[in-house]
């Protein structure tokens, strides 16, 4: 009796904790048996981790204890993973090894944090893990938790997973602070969109122009405004430019529409939904932006493919008495004489097809390509005439140049004054002094404000050489656009009818021609020369 009682004592005393946990399961569980084989559980967070030496670390020291306790290792699963952002496939491939095991696996990890940072792990692995089927060994927590531990055992074990889940909140907290720090401070959080780039200034990290990729952000605003530059175009010219995304892709249809719609161009960055105004120097403004807008719009709104055969005057003619679109069609016909095929192409109101019951008679398209031609041939410069309207273009005045750069630098000091108030505000707000409802009515005035004056900049930063620059080819092109248009094909033709009418009307015998800017202005400027009288030399 006396060694029955001895021996109870000595159980009594285990449960104090004076005994090793595995002793324990051997006189209590006498069915118990340590595994002998086990795998290694190697993980860090990011790609920059890996860099280091972590992952051998951690490998080396589970080896060692895996040594020590007589184990063999089978597998070592050692991977790149966040545990709390994806599904951690890397992660359930390694447990789908361990359940179809034939016998108990040890799994060993550096500590507790490697194998889970959360409760998911807990209710999808917990049941089998104390009914057997594997156990956890974590070396430098010195823990190890199997279907024997003890409830002080598992409740270390919990507060472990609460502590390692507490440290992912506290860290996501402080990652969202500096998020909303650098969103009042108006600056972007996040990998600078094309036509900026990300760099280091002074040890600070900010957003610079990319002067090879902003021409380019350009020129697909300014051309996809007119309507004939199309997604596909851009990402070629992307391409050829040799310019490739943040992740070392090239550019396809698909990043290029993601341009268009990203407001960050105009002075805007848009966060969770929400637009908030940044401080970087916009590319664009914000008419040109909602202009791009619009053209996009309208193109969704219906996809479809003309047919095989081009037309020169697709889409571009309406009728006058009914105001539908002339739709065009071709018949081919054989010759009497040599029996050859010719075809012809016609231009009909489609006025008829509908319940608007027009009666307007067909036109043929030849007839309508030489009214079209009489007109642009009114658009041609005469050389003298050319020549001097680019000479004073290109010999603009000093002082102007002087009123561009003081306009815009007022415009930098109201945005600098803009700004020092709303700091001003922000602080106020946080001392207690103004409501938030005062604030944000506040903030709402000076983001609309900074978009005006930013708007303003935007037009003034443009270059004037390079507005000479383009002026020049509008005119050396409407000088010669009448041989253009007749030398070329009919899809070609057709572009070029797009590009320069915007209204054309067709009343059964003339075609009445209304012109875009700024060929219309060109040609009002022509006219209004040859109504000059024409001075005498010798007065």
């Amino acid at each position: 009796m006396s060694k029955i009682k001895v021996k109870s004592k000595q159980i009594l005393q285990i449960g104090e904790g004076q005994m090793p946990s595995p002793l324990l399961n051997r006189i209590l569980n006498p069915t118990y048996k340590p595994p002998t084989h086990a795998i290694i559980l190697a993980r860090v967070s990011s790609a920059e981790q890996s860099e280091g030496k972590s992952l051998e670390a951690q490998e080396a020291s589970a080896r060692e204890y895996c040594k020590r306790k007589q184990m063999e290792v089978e597998k070592v699963f050692s991977f790149v993973e966040s545990s709390t952002r994806g599904e951690r496939s890397q992660f359930h491939d390694m447990m789908d090894y361990v359940v179809q095991s034939p016998h108990t696996l040890a799994i060993v990890a550096d500590t507790l944090d490697r194998f889970q940072r959360d409760y998911k792990e807990s209710i999808d692995y917990r049941a089998l893990l104390f009914a057997g089927r594997f156990e956890l060994h974590f070396v430098a927590n010195n823990m190890i938790i199997n279907q024997n531990s003890s409830s002080s055992e598992r409740m270390m074990y919990d507060f472990g997973v609460m502590g390692a889940k507490s440290y992912v909140d506290q860290l996501r907290e402080n990652v969202l602070r500096g998020f909303s720090q650098k969103v009042k401070d108006r600056e972007y959080p996040f990998k600078a969109p094309i036509g900026y780039k990300n760099v280091k200034i002074n040890g600070k990290k900010t957003i610079i122009v990319d002067p090879k990729a902003a021409p380019l952000v350009k020129k697909l605003f300014v051309q996809y405004a007119s309507g004939n530059y199309s997604m596909h175009a851009a990402a070629v010219d992307f391409q050829n430019a040799g310019v490739i995304s943040c992740y070392g892709t090239s550019y396809a249809t698909g990043s290029v529409g993601r341009i268009l719609a990203n407001p960050f161009y105009y002075g805007q960055m848009r966060i969770c939904g929400q637009l908030f105004p940044h401080s970087y120097p916009p590319l664009i403004t914000q008419g040109l932006f909602k202009q791009c807008e619009r053209v996009r719009q309208r193109l969704n709104k219906g996809h479809f493919e003309y047919s095989a055969k081009p037309l020169v005057f697709r889409g571009i003619v309406r009728c006058k008495k009914c105001g539908a679109i002339l739709s065009g069609y071709s018949k081919t016909r054989k010759m009497k004489h040599t029996e050859e095929l010719h075809t012809y192409h016609y231009m009909r109101c489609s006025g008829k097809a509908n319940q608007r019951g027009c009666r307007a008679d067909q036109v043929n398209q030849k007839t309508l390509e030489t009214q079209m031609l009489g007109t642009l041939k009114k658009l041609a410069v005469e050389p003298k005439l050319l020549d001097e309207v680019l000479r004073q273009l290109n010999g603009a005045s000093a002082e102007e140049q002087a009123a561009l750069e003081a306009t815009r630098q007022n415009l930098q000091r109201q945005l600098g004054k803009l700004n020092k108030k709303r700091s001003v505000l922000i602080a106020r707000e946080a001392d207690g002094d103004l409501t938030s409802e005062y604030v944000s009515a506040e903030l709402a005035m000076i983001k609309q404000e900074e978009l005006d004056l930013n708007g303003q900049l935007v037009t003034l930063q443009s270059d004037t050489k390079q507005t000479n620059w383009t002026v020049e080819r509008l005119l050396k092109l409407a000088a010669k656009v009448d041989k253009l248009f007749v030398s070329s094909h009919a899809a070609q033709k057709n572009a070029l009818l797009n590009c320069i009418c915007a209204n054309c009307v067709w009343d059964g015998e003339k075609l009445d021609i209304i012109m875009k800017n700024p060929f219309r202005l060109i040609l009002e400027g022509i006219n209004d020369i040859k109504k000059r009288p024409v001075r005498d030399s010798n007065s």
